[in-house]
C-alpha cells in the first residue's frame, strides 16, 4: 500500500475556539481549490468532522456559518499541481503565455507554491532566463521531473525581495 502508516493521537481535547478554528480550516481546506486536493484530505477531513461531532456544535452547523467567495479563481489541471507539489528536483515544463498565446518548454527549479488572490503560483529559478520567475499553474499545462537533478535552491529572504512586490508582499 502507498499509503504512509497512520500514528494514534490519543488523549485529544479541544477548547470550544480549537473547535471552531479546526472547522475553519477543515473548510477553508475544502474550498481553496475544490477538487484539487480531495483525494488527499478526504480522510483527514472525515476523522476530524468525526472527532468534531462530540463536542457541542455539529461540525454542519459551524460549516454553515463559514463562507469563501472566489474573486477570479482559474481552474487547475490537478496532475500538474500534484506534480508541482512533490517536485525537490528541477522540472520540465511547458508554460503558455496567456498575453501571446505562445509555448515554451522551461527547466525550473522549483521554490515555492503560492496561492495569491484566489490562484496558484510556482516560483521558481528558471534555468532558461537565470533569475526567478512566477509561473502560473493554471498557464502549466505539462510539468515532468528531470531524473537525478537537484532543483537550485533560493534563499527565503531572495524569493521575497525579487517576487513578494508581485503577491503585494
Amino acid at each position: 500500500s502507498d499509503e504512509a502508516p497512520r500514528q494514534p493521537l490519543p488523549g485529544l481535547w479541544f477548547s470550544a475556539a480549537e473547535v471552531h478554528a479546526l472547522l475553519t480550516m477543515d473548510h477553508l481546506l475544502a474550498n481553496l481549490q475544490p477538487g484539487l486536493l480531495t483525494p488527499h484530505i478526504a480522510p483527514l477531513r472525515e476523522r476530524v468532522a468525526q472527532l468534531l461531532e462530540h463536542g457541542d456544535h455539529a461540525a454542519s452547523e459551524v460549516r454553515q456559518r463559514i463562507r469563501v467567495l472566489h474573486m477570479a479563481a482559474r481552474a487547475v489541471d490537478s496532475r500538474v499541481f500534484e506534480s508541482l507539489s512533490h517536485a525537490l528536483r528541477r522540472l520540465r515544463i511547458q508554460h503558455l503565455n496567456r498575453r501571446t498565446a505562445e509555448r515554451s518548454q522551461r527547466v525550473v527549479s522549483p521554490q515555492r507554491l503560492a496561492h495569491y488572490r484566489d490562484n496558484w503560483y510556482l516560483d521558481s529559478w528558471c534555468h532558461l532566463r537565470k533569475d526567478l520567475r512566477s509561473f502560473a499553474v493554471d498557464a502549466i499545462e505539462a510539468a515532468e521531473l528531470l531524473p537525478d537533478d537537484h532543483a537550485k535552491d533560493v534563499s527565503e529572504t531572495k524569493l521575497d525581495r525579487v517576487l513578494g512586490t508581485g503577491y503585494g508582499i
